[in-house]
This record gives C-alpha cells, structure tokens and sequence, in this order.
C-alpha cells in the first residue's frame, strides 16, 4: 500500500512534543551502558552478561544510524501522533535485538574455545584478517549496495512501504531494520577484532556506519571503507609489525 496523503492526515492530531529529546537521552543511556556493561564484565564466559552486552553495544550503535529514516519518518506526520514514529523506532530495535542475541550467541560459543582473548576479541590473527577482509569485501557487493541505497533514500521507502497507525508504524519499522542489517551485519562483526573491548573503535564504527547512512555521503565512502578494511586486513596478515600489536593488543 503506497503513503498518500488522506492515510496521515487520519492519523492528525494536536501538536505533539517533538520526540528527539527522549531519543538522544535513550542514545546516551544504551552508550553508557555498554561502556559500564565491557568495563565491568570480568567473566567473559558469563552468558547472561554476555548477552547483555551485545544488546547494549547494538543499541547503542545502530540506534544513531537510523537517525536520518526518523527524520523523513517525523517530516511525514508533521502533528500527528507520535505513536507511529515510536512504534518505527520499535519494529528496528527488535529486528537488531535478534541480531544481538545470533552476535551473543556466536560470542558464547566461541568463549569455550581458544577462538577468542580474556577481553572476548579473536585470538588469531589469521581469523581477525580474515573477518576484516570479509567485511571489506562485502561492502562491494549487490545485497550491500542494495541494502544502502534504501537506506540512503527514506522518501522512496515510506512511499512504496507506507503503512498507517501503530501497527503500521510497527511493521515499517521491522522491514527497516532487516533492510539495516543487510547493510551493515558484517561491520557489525568487527566486534569480534576490537569494538566490543574498546568504546573508541566502537565509536569510530558507529561514525563510520552513520556516514553511510546519510543520502550527501553515503554512496561515497562504501567503496574506500572497503579498500579501507581490505587493506588493514592484508597488513594484519603480512606484517611483522601488525603481528605483534595484535599479539600485544
């Protein structure tokens, strides 16, 4: 069913209070605590608390990336309720919950290996080069372009999507959130190589992520992030130097 112009004006209401307040004080909440969550976890087999520290990492770094989607989402309704929007926030945070709990469960089998260090990051380097090319990579193929491209265009989504009321706001939400997945899953495993241990890597991803979801931006940078990753990985392999931080780090 196509977005129209009757199917929001049904949904007017008086003037609501603009919902970005709460939503940058929930932004704040999930970073500071998977900050604590990571800083606090000493028992890296601990499967309750690694659970939950993949729920707060995804939180707090997807969360921001869908920023753009909100405001074309708010730009829509105008006055109308809010609940739509809230909803859209909902149906994207359970489909990145879900993510969580298959990024969770990965940790937790690989805990009871040799597969990764005390601090829950790949123990090999041969691993982490080959989970870095893979994300490398993936940023040059057709699902990831596709998936971005949506990403990079909210109006052309909400148009071809759109779906009215709570429930509607709920079911845009989840087909934008498996849309964000396909675009970004595999730098989302770079919580494996340093993200998940150290709250600037995990900033510097979530920027990264951010920038590919903005329509001025995006489509520019997929391809050198991926040379970028590509490159790191083959140092990572190749080099004497890259072998001992990483044996170090």
């Amino acid at each position: 069913m196509g977005m129209t112009s009757e199917s929001v004006q049904q949904e007017a209401e008086p003037t609501q209070l603009s919902p970005w307040p709460l939503f940058g004080v929930l932004v704040a909440i999930t970073w500071l605590l998977d900050i604590g969550l990571h800083q606090s976890i000493t028992d890296h087999r601990n499967s309750l608390a690694i659970v939950a520290a993949w729920f707060a990492m995804t939180a707090a770094m997807m969360t921001p990336t869908t920023v753009p989607m909100l405001n074309s989402l708010r730009e829509i309704l105008g006055n109308s309720s809010r609940e739509t929007w809230w909803m859209f926030l909902a149906g994207y945070t359970i489909m990145w919950s879900a993510f969580s709990l298959l990024g969770g469960g990965l940790q937790i089998a690989l805990s009871h290996t040799s597969a990764l260090t005390d601090h829950g990051t790949l123990a090999s380097r041969s691993v982490t080069a080959g989970v870095l090319a893979l994300a490398g990579v993936y940023q040059f193929t057709p699902i990831k372009n596709m998936c971005r491209d949506l990403c990079l265009r909210p109006m052309t989504f909400f148009m071809a999507h759109w779906r009215s009321g709570k429930q509607g706001g709920l079911r845009m939400g989840i087909r934008h959130g498996v849309v964000c997945i396909g675009c970004c899953w595999a730098l989302m495993l770079l919580a494996f190589v340093g993200t998940a241990s150290h709250w600037g890597f995990m900033a510097l991803v979530t920027g990264i992520m951010v920038m590919e979801k903005l329509p001025k931006y995006g489509a520019k940078i997929t391809a050198p992030i991926g040379i970028a990753l590509l490159v790191w990985a083959a140092l990572l392999f190749f080099t004497p130097e890259a072998i001992s931080l990483h044996n170090s780090h």
